[in-house]
């Protein structure tokens, strides 16, 4: 067994994707060293954007725009939108067992923010 398998065993990744609107979960994993990405839907468009994690609070905003794409050091996030729905890519690279944790993406606007978590 290679040096890369043994990591994935001992540091598997898992994000779990949840949404007030949606009971359903996502899970997503993959190898450290890889780059993750997670598409958010929404059923309203944005204004802005918005990557963060934990409490989305100081430095754990990751990324906050209304650029369609926008890229932060290892995140980045890219705002594609349709006649019927509004998607936010939001990814991690160079993927750590230190990046376990609750993060949120969102869209918001001036009457309204739609916001999706996972883990």
């Amino acid at each position: 067994m290679d040096v890369r398998r043994a990591s994935f065993c001992f540091l598997l990744l898992c994000l779990q994707v949840r949404s007030s609107s949606r009971a359903e979960e996502q899970h997503f994993y993959d190898y450290p060293g890889e780059t993750v990405t997670i598409t958010c839907v929404f059923s309203s468009p944005g204004t802005w954007r918005m990557f963060c994690r934990e409490n989305c609070e100081g430095e754990n905003v990751l990324i906050k725009t209304s650029e369609k794409e926008k890229k932060r050091k290892r995140y980045k996030t890219e705002y594609k939108s349709s006649k019927s729905n509004f998607r936010l890519d939001v990814s991690i690279s160079d993927l750590t067992l230190s990046d376990s944790g609750l993060y949120t993406c969102g869209l918001g606007g001036s009457s309204s923010v739609s916001y999706h978590q996972f883990r």
